[in-house]
């Protein structure tokens, strides 16, 4: 069984060397790698190409494919995907690293039974709040539990980390939505959708590293917001096709996450002037239209509860949630 490891690159200088020895001392054996350059424009490349040379018998596995322009992270994973040959396929990031068994220790379910993907477990570092868990326990799990246990939080949204079957990836058009940050709230929602069968090891196959300068991090926050927005259309879109709303009883909730993420970027910004203020209200009163909280002068919705639930759920948003709730009351003392 051969396994293609995927990794975008883009000013990572600072973390790539890293991320590449953990990738070329994998011990399992049978790897296709590629990584894409999406028009990096520090020494990432240059950096990789010398790791790469102290790995002779890794050189004839990896691939190196140049974008003639810069596509995002997104874009970046789609080449990856149509150049990938591999039976399955692991999403990595380039300012992350994975254990030297990872590949080995994911791909021991695949040999007594076929899942659509499997999932390991990680360690955050360097992260001040708690980041997303993997909450299930050890073993398969199939059919509407999979999008259930999903819209439950019981594993992570992160595409990174996972051996996913390349077939099952192409046949049900598994590509990364182009052109907006946090592509993975989507991509993992729509493999939740369509996935009849995985398997969770619990076991810690990678370190997911906080990069201060990456995207996430440094992305305006009228982008957060946009991209927020199009995910929850494409979340509620799907959900609506597949008829999902009459067998799936934590759809409120899940999209109410994805209401609150909207509202959370533009409180955090103090910004309350957007554009697409009156798009994400509406939004809000289409999936719960008895619950929002109208606040005239500004012609925004808020309802605290939700804010609270963000407090005590074990997402990892505790001090963003403190943050907000201090916004939100200000911004309310301004209004009275």
């Amino acid at each position: 069984m051969k396994v293609s490891i995927l990794i975008p690159v883009y000013k990572v200088e600072k973390y790539i060397e890293r991320c590449a020895r953990s990738v070329f001392e994998q011990t399992f054996g049978d790897l296709e790698i590629i990584f894409v350059d999406d028009c990096s424009p520090d020494n990432s490349i240059t950096i990789l190409k010398r790791v790469l040379e102290d790995y002779p018998d890794r050189k004839k596995q990896t691939r190196i494919i140049r974008h003639k322009k810069n596509e995002g992270l997104s874009g970046a994973r789609n080449t990856a995907i149509k150049a990938a040959t591999g039976d399955y396929i692991y999403f990595l990031d380039s300012d992350d690293e994975i254990s030297k068994d990872c590949i080995q220790e994911l791909i021991g379910p695949l040999k007594k039974t076929h899942y659509d993907f499997v999932i390991g477990d990680y360690a955050p570092s360097g992260f001040s709040e708690p980041k997303p868990k993997l909450r299930l326990e050890e073993g398969g799990y199939f059919d509407d539990f999979i999008l259930k246990s999903y819209c439950n939080k019981d594993w992570y949204m992160m595409a990174v980390n996972k051996l996913v079957n390349r077939d099952f990836i192409i046949k049900k058009k598994l590509w990364f939505y182009p052109g907006i940050i946090h592509e993975d709230d989507l991509w993992s929602f729509q493999l939740a959708c369509v996935a009849k069968s995985m398997y969770v090891h619990k076991v810690k196959t990678m370190t997911y590293f906080m990069n201060e300068a990456s995207i996430m991090t440094s992305c305006p926050i009228q982008r957060k917001v946009q991209s927020s927005i199009t995910i929850l259309k494409e979340i509620r879109k799907a959900l609506v096709k597949q008829e999902i709303f009459k067998t799936l009883r934590e759809r409120p909730q899940f999209l109410k996450y994805h209401i609150q993420n909207c509202y959370l970027q533009l409180i955090i910004g103090n910004r309350s002037d957007f554009p697409q203020i009156k798009e994400i209200d509406n939004l809000f009163k289409k999936i719960d239209e008895k619950n929002y909280y109208y606040l005239p002068k500004e012609q925004t919705y808020f309802k605290l509860h939700y804010i609270e639930s963000f407090r005590k759920n074990e997402f990892g948003f505790q001090l963003m949630a403190a943050r907000t709730i201090y916004k939100i009351r200000e911004l309310w003392q301004r209004l009275r």
